[in-house]
């Protein structure tokens, strides 16, 4: 590992442990066994480092919108994209959990709106893309919705887990959460949407 990677990881560590802005470049120096000004000359700034940690989380994030864009996407290979982006999520959650202070720190230098609106577009192009290989039946504005309580669900995941149960756990956190886009998921599966005309169709019959 280079002493940019190594750097980078030390800081990961120390981020997750301590937030985003509790962070000290000078004890991330003395942790990564390197003097402050080697540090300095990779990242001169405290912000530069953490735009750097934010373009490794990025980048992990465009594997998992490229995923979502699979011709052949069914209900199970999406669930799997999650779950990969969940512990991704949680590889980088001292940077995730801190959005507030990422802004007032970096200012104009993160974005977070633009993420939020790309992963809008890419939820949506999935939903068509399930929708078109037969795994979804749904109008315009139920698409609208189930998107919308699947970006909110993804997005606030680990906040999730802190208010019910006061700590973030993979192992129980993250299957809880693709369980519950499952059952969102389920709601427009063709089978239950027929299952559901049924008892209408019969009771017309009946008029």
């Amino acid at each position: 590992m280079d002493t940019r990677a190594h750097i980078l990881a030390i800081a990961l560590e120390a981020v997750n442990r301590e937030g985003a802005g509790a962070i000290v470049v000078r004890d991330i120096a003395r942790e990564a066994g390197i003097a402050p000004g080697n540090l300095s000359y990779h990242f001169p700034r405290k912000e530069d480092l953490l735009t750097a940690l934010l373009a490794q989380h990025a980048s992990g994030n465009d594997a998992f919108f490229n995923g979502l864009q699979d011709p052949d996407l069914d209900p199970d290979r999406m669930l799997e994209l999650f779950r990969q982006s969940f512990q991704q999520q949680y590889g980088y959650r001292g940077l995730l959990l801190d959005v507030l202070v990422l802004g007032r720190l970096l200012g104009k230098a993160f974005d977070y709106s633009a993420v939020r609106k790309r992963r809008l577009v890419r939820l949506e192009e999935a939903l068509d893309r399930l929708q078109a290989n037969g795994h979804l039946q749904a109008t315009a504005s139920e698409k609208h919705l189930l998107r919308d309580l699947i970006a909110q669900n993804t997005r606030f995941w680990m906040h999730d887990a802190l208010g019910t149960y006061g700590d973030i756990r993979p192992k129980r956190d993250i299957p809880r959460m693709l369980k519950r886009l499952r059952g969102l998921l389920s709601l427009y599966a063709p089978e239950k949407r027929k299952a559901m005309r049924r008892p209408v169709q019969r009771a017309q019959r009946t008029q």
